[in-house]
């Protein structure tokens, strides 16, 4: 009977199936092995083993006498309770059964063995609790066939231990002399049917030796010998090559709508690659716009280079006749010049012109115009050529002087060479342009060894 519990609900979380929360597949094929089981189940006491929602033991329960389910989980005792009129629900552990020995008659354990460390106690349980007449039915996932289906997502990580066919055969067989293997396998059929819903009936069902590659394993145990029949659960009797041709139509219409998107994506992509190409075309153009602002750019450079060491050499020119001018104004023979007030930079001769203006404006120079005015021109003009005379022997000796004694002569150190170059490149553009416009600066240059380049990376240095 059931138990008044407080509602609650359960969500699917890919092991445990709750009636509408799963898709039709997986519904069918959980269900299917109650129904395998249903077949044996009436008027007699059953016990749903890992009962989870309790849809099972409802199923159950509609044709056996008594119906017991149990679970670990309290909460899905809870919702089993509430959501199945019939059946008493236990909160218990597989391995640790709470009834007494030889009271049930069918027990069923589907999907449970591979979640329990201890599925030895499981088996052994089953057997206690069952009487000599009694069957237990327990399912297992294929090892083999799980492992290909989960290789791109990795194990299960619900699941303890996996069996194959002979391993689970055996781990039955330790416990029940007579262990029937089933293989459940999604499979093709045809069915003859009135419309009406049944129970039973004949089917034919072929020889295979492909057991050991089913999906699933569903082992009937029995403590003594038990003849069962291939079992087969049929959720639609609905026309399956109709509705293969439909959704092969279904099919094609989206294959025709994919095409179609397709089509418009070529379109779009050959759009999309003619104008990439002009705007390639457009950025080669501007590559070439600027290697050659950058040509002349070095070009420049090189001009430059060589206006400056023509500046320098000037400069070095221009430096070295301010010292010769430097050395004459401070002389000996100079300074003796301007003691003597001769020679250049003094105001001898304008000296001399202010007295000959006050001489012949003074009065007493008319009594002396008479006989004495020629022997005064005679004299200053004697005069005149005297210190002419005088004044260019004594420059001459200075000047022989200067260059013997007072000239200071430039090292060879400080002497200008022939024209040389220094060329300084910022390398701003990269290697590639570097490498295309270096050789032209270096074949101008090369002519003086002298000439040189210096090639400058831009570092970048960012600090926090």
């Amino acid at each position: 009977m059931a138990t008044a519990v407080s509602p609650i609900e359960l969500n699917f979380t890919g092991e445990r199936v709750v009636p509408g929360a799963v898709e039709p597949d997986l519904w069918n094929e959980h269900v299917s092995r109650y129904h395998f089981a249903a077949s044996l189940a009436a008027e007699k006491t059953v016990l749903d083993v890992g009962c989870g929602s309790g849809y099972g033991t409802e199923l159950l329960a509609a044709s056996a006498r008594t119906a017991i389910a149990c679970d670990i989980s309290p909460e899905a005792v809870q919702y089993a309770a509430l959501k199945t009129s019939e059946g008493k629900f236990l909160v218990a552990s597989a391995s640790a059964l709470p009834l007494p020995s030889e009271c049930i008659d069918l027990v069923v354990a589907f999907e449970v063995i591979e979640h329990i460390p201890e599925w030895e106690e499981l088996i052994l349980e089953s057997a206690r609790v069952l009487s000599d007449q009694g069957v237990f039915f327990v399912s297992t996932p294929n090892k083999l066939y799980y492992a290909e289906t989960r290789e791109g997502v990795g194990v299960n990580p619900f699941h303890e231990h996996e069996f194959e066919l002979e391993e689970f055969r055996d781990a039955l067989g330790r416990a029940f002399p007579f262990v029937q293997i089933f293989g459940q396998n999604h499979q093709e059929s045809v069915v003859f049917s009135s419309g009406r819903r049944s129970g039973d009936g004949h089917a034919f069902v072929p020889e295979s030796n492909d057991l050991p590659n089913s999906h699933f394993f569903v082992a009937v145990c029995s403590k003594q010998s038990l003849a069962i029949p291939s079992f087969a659960y049929i959720p639609s009797t609905a026309n399956l090559l109709r509705e293969r041709e439909h959704y092969i139509q279904s099919l094609q219409s989206e294959l025709e709508e994919v095409r179609t998107d397709r089509a418009n994506l070529l379109t779009a992509h050959r759009q999309l690659n003619c104008e990439l190409e002009h705007q390639n075309e457009w950025a080669r153009r501007l590559d070439r716009e600027l290697v050659e602002k950058n040509s002349d750019a070095l070009r420049q450079a090189a001009e430059i280079g060589i206006i400056s060491v023509e500046l320098e050499k000037l400069q070095s020119q221009a430096a070295e006749l301010k010292h010769a001018l430097e050395s004459v104004r401070h002389s000996f023979w100079l300074r003796l010049g301007r003691m003597l007030d001769i020679g250049p930079w003094t105001e001898g001769r304008l000296h001399l012109k202010r007295i000959g203006r006050r001489i012949q404006s003074s009065p007493l120079t008319r009594y002396f115009v008479g006989p004495w005015s020629l022997a005064f021109h005679v004299l200053k003009s004697c005069m005149a050529f005297a210190v002419l005379a005088a004044t260019a022997l004594i420059f001459a000796f200075e000047d022989l002087c200067f260059f013997w004694f007072g000239k200071q002569r430039l090292g060879k150190e400080s002497r200008v060479s022939q024209v040389a170059a220094s060329v300084i490149i910022t390398n701003w553009n990269g290697r590639l342009l570097l490498e295309s416009y270096l050789p032209s600066v270096i074949a101008a240059l090369s002519p003086n060894k002298r000439n040189e380049i210096l090639v400058v990376e831009r570092i970048i240095r960012w600090q926090r």
